[in-house]
């Protein structure tokens, strides 16, 4: 089910294999009780975005067809998820953490206080996970996944006799972290969706058997030729050539990295135009560049 969670895939016909070996390998078939814990930041259904949160719909979404496992997602609380068709799945179920509200504030402040501020992320990301421990101790998981939050680990050992899995799309475990080895002990399985995310957990200890890479996967099934009407509102002729980014507009993101090696790859192929289209996280599409093939297209 680990793969099934997380269905990060070369290719899509590699889905029914990965899932299986992983599945047999920690469940031995059997169905099962599932917590995730999700970072504490965007919420789960993704009504805000989220690569981690939209990936976790999509299995989800794929558990509620199928009827695999019994999932609890842990998330923060947000209006426009109140009344989302997926709250009404009877395999999936969703546990709120309210961090937004007044109430909530001065709770995250007094906690902040009572703790004296000994923490491992931000005071607000722990009062998140503290709320969380509150129910998920009470629960007999057989796994709990944890997304992106290794550190989340160090208090989690102690409130749960479930198998640990933490999922990595970022380098936050590695020799030079806080308390990395208990953190590396505490866990059953690190499942990185990079192999450079994997050997920087591997800086840890060269004997590594807990880490796993599992790359991120498309259906490309899924894409489709964009329609006429479409390229006409967006100002394209059929023969321009479009390349979508789709994220967040931040150094981390690469985003001048990524228009440096499109632009190397558009001269080498010669491609007449190109189109460069920014998503950012509103999701209102902006063009941000247009070109033509130049002298000084390049400079």
């Amino acid at each position: 089910y680990i793969c099934t969670v997380i269905p990060s895939i070369e290719t899509w016909e590699d889905f029914s294999d990965r899932r299986k070996s992983v599945k047999e390998y920690y469940t031995k078939g059997s169905d099962m009780k599932i917590g995730i814990i999700t970072a504490g930041i965007l919420p789960v259904p993704a009504v805000q975005g989220g690569a981690v949160e939209t990936l976790i719909d999509f299995c989800l979404e794929y558990n509620d067809n199928h009827h695999l496992h019994d999932i609890t997602v842990y998330s923060i609380k947000y209006p426009k998820v109140r009344n989302h068709p997926a709250l009404m799945s009877k395999v999936n179920h969703y546990q709120y953490v309210d961090v937004s509200s007044f109430m909530a504030k001065i709770k995250k402040h007094l906690f902040k206080w009572l703790k004296k501020g000994n923490f491992y992320y931000h005071y607000s990301v722990e009062y998140y996970l503290e709320q969380v421990l509150k129910h998920a101790r009470h629960q007999s998981y057989d796994v709990i996944i944890i997304e992106n939050r290794p550190g989340f680990v160090l208090r989690l050992k102690d409130c749960t006799s479930a198998r640990i899995v933490v999922h990595q799309e970022n380098d936050y475990l590695n020799s030079q972290v806080r308390e990395y080895q208990t953190i590396y002990n505490s866990i059953s399985c690190i499942i990185n969706t990079s192999d450079y995310i994997t050997k920087c957990v591997q800086s840890i200890t060269s004997d590594d058997t807990k880490c796993r890479t599992v790359l991120n996967g498309i259906d490309t099934n899924k894409f489709f030729e964009a329609k006429p009407l479409l390229r006409q509102q967006a100002g394209l002729k059929d023969n321009e050539f479009v390349i979508v980014y789709s994220g967040r507009l931040t150094k981390e993101k690469g985003i001048l990295e990524l228009k440096k090696e499109i632009l190397e790859w558009v001269r080498d192929i010669g491609i007449a135009c190109l189109l460069a289209l920014i998503i950012i996280s509103l999701f209102k599409p902006i063009i941000i560049q247009q070109h033509s093939m130049e002298p000084n297209f390049y400079q």
